[in-house]
């Protein structure tokens, strides 16, 4: 249930089509739409945390409950891109109700990645993540409200960028996340090159463009580097060899080519970022996770015996989500305020220690993508993101190298608040050294 749309662009003139599960027809009536002779860039948006309206299109975020409704306009952000001369071409999958790491669902079935159809495109943007990287369109549209935009990116090995919480409209959106987590719940770009994620932050943004500074110049060679190669665990870590090589690769190339000494930094936080995310879940809302994919929720343990004989009406992983939800809650309300206090005081330090012109490179996810349903046991391929959706930050993914497996090894770009430009205009660097994307077809063994 994500989209697709079109804008300028006279890099690339063909589509492929095979994943966007649209006839060839109805492709061909969009196209001539385009006046003649004009430039056009492909946009595929997804639906992921929340999936965004496009008019008459479907808006059911992978649910049967939701399933045959339509969207009777567009989302704001669907309406800022086509204001600007984008037209949508597809909408694609996410998982049920936009709330896991792996896409599918039991309306429209299982996305596979398409550097190794084993495994998962991510969630919850993984339908967008596997068209883009795929070739099936040039730019998307995703939500990302604890990394669903940063893990299918990382996943498919595409740039992704999940803005400063408020910089782009998040109405519109299914499902409705209630006001504690729509602070958290971002719409940003996703795309094949580095150099479309300002292109469409600019459209996106509107009048934020000016406030946050969006064109301002950045000069590499002035910025403050830091880095993390691991999430912290106290005894086994859970991020790879190939995770932290692809970071100290970017860090050794960004010191070589600017000047910048990269500093480690401490966040032990990040460790529980996965946990700390589902306990803000609870803060102002505590009432059944299960609700967040029907109303008046369900019963998950009735759900998991009409699985077991296969009548079940929610996927496994809807299931997985509620119980860790329900592990995660408060006892009481001064346990929830103390919580809320604790997260910003850690928030402010990491902001005081970035300032105006630091960034932050560390891995977009702890290891490559999982195979398909390794997540229901391995549930932390949003271990790297959730704590910085929690501060509310800029974070951009960016390609930078293949594993010995053959799929992609992004890291992770993130700024304070407000300093979107700063984590884009790495992303270029990083790109223009290490290549960025690469068409999945092309076996490349070590990239760097």
């Amino acid at each position: 249930n994500n989209a697709s749309c079109c804008t300028a662009s006279g890099r690339e003139r063909y589509l492929q089509f095979k994943l966007a599960k649209v006839s060839y027809p109805d492709w061909m009536e969009l196209l001539a739409q385009l006046p003649g002779g004009q430039r056009f860039l492909v946009v595929a948006k997804n639906v992921p945390p929340a999936d965004p309206a496009v008019q008459g299109m479907r808006q059911d975020a992978g649910s049967l409950f939701w399933h045959g409704r339509r969207a009777e306009e567009d989302a704001p952000s669907v309406a800022l891109l086509r204001a600007a001369g984008a037209i949508p071409l597809a909408l694609t999958n996410v998982p049920e109700m936009c709330m896991w790491g792996d896409s599918q669902n039991l309306v429209d079935g299982c996305t596979r990645n398409p550097h190794d159809t084993r495994r998962s495109p991510g969630g919850s943007s993984g339908g967008e993540g596997s068209l883009l990287a795929a070739s099936g369109s040039l730019i998307g549209l995703g939500t990302d409200i604890g990394g669903s935009i940063r893990i299918p990116a990382a996943f498919c090995g595409i740039f992704g960028h999940k803005p400063t919480a408020g910089v782009v409209p998040n109405t519109g959106l299914l499902p409705d996340v209630g006001e504690n987590l729509e602070q958290f719940n971002c719409v940003g770009p996703m795309t094949r090159f580095a150099e479309d994620l300002p292109l469409m932050l600019n459209v996106l943004a509107g009048s934020a463009t000016t406030r946050f500074r969006l064109n301002e110049k950045v000069n590499l060679n002035m910025l403050k580097l830091y880095y993390i190669d691991t999430e912290g665990s106290l005894f086994i870590s859970r991020t790879t060899n190939d995770a932290r090589r692809a970071v100290r690769q970017v860090v050794q190339y960004l010191n070589k080519a600017q000047g910048l000494e990269g500093h480690v930094l401490q966040l032990p936080e990040l460790r529980f970022g996965m946990f700390k995310w589902f306990k803000v879940v609870g803060v102002k809302e505590p009432k059944p996770f299960s609700e967040a994919f029907r109303p008046g929720g369900f019963n998950v343990f009735v759900e998991l015996l009409r699985h077991l004989v296969g009548a079940g009406r929610h996927t496994l992983a809807a299931l997985v989500a509620c119980i860790i939800a329900s592990l995660c809650g408060f006892r009481s309300k001064q346990k929830c305020e103390a919580y809320v206090t604790s997260l910003q005081s850690v928030r402010d330090r990491f902001e005081d220690t970035l300032g105006d012109n630091g960034v932050l490179v560390l891995p977009a996810a702890t290891s490559i993508a999982l195979f398909q349903n390794q997540d229901l046991m391995f549930f932390d391929s949003a271990g790297m993101t959730t704590l910085f959706s929690l501060f509310k930050v800029p974070a951009t993914v960016c390609p930078v190298m293949r594993s010995a497996d053959n799929v992609p090894l992004c890291v992770q770009v993130v700024a304070k608040r407000g300093n979107d430009r700063l984590c884009l205009a790495v992303a270029r660097e990083i790109e223009k050294r290490f290549g960025g994307w690469i068409d999945p077809s092309v076996k490349v063994q070590g990239r760097a």
